[in-house]
């Protein structure tokens, strides 16, 4: 499932999955994200995803500056 960090609240980071319910993970088990970090959750791991988004939208813009309105 991959989850948006909304942002910062105390002592936790709100996310948003694309379906479902948000809900809170701790700051101090993961102190390394910042608001708009995406991340890919399984039952075992979670792992960074924003890179892979940041490409997939780089790729979106750039078709869209091809087309001639």
């Amino acid at each position: 499932m991959k989850v948006t960090v909304d942002r910062k609240e105390g002592d936790f980071f709100v996310m948003i999955p694309a379906t479902g319910q948000k809900f809170n993970l701790p700051v101090n088990r993961y102190p390394n994200l910042k608001e708009g970090d995406v991340l890919d959750i399984s039952d075992s791991e979670i792992s960074s995803a924003t890179e892979e988004a940041k490409t997939r939208i780089d790729n979106i813009r750039k078709r869209l500056n091809k087309i001639d309105l």
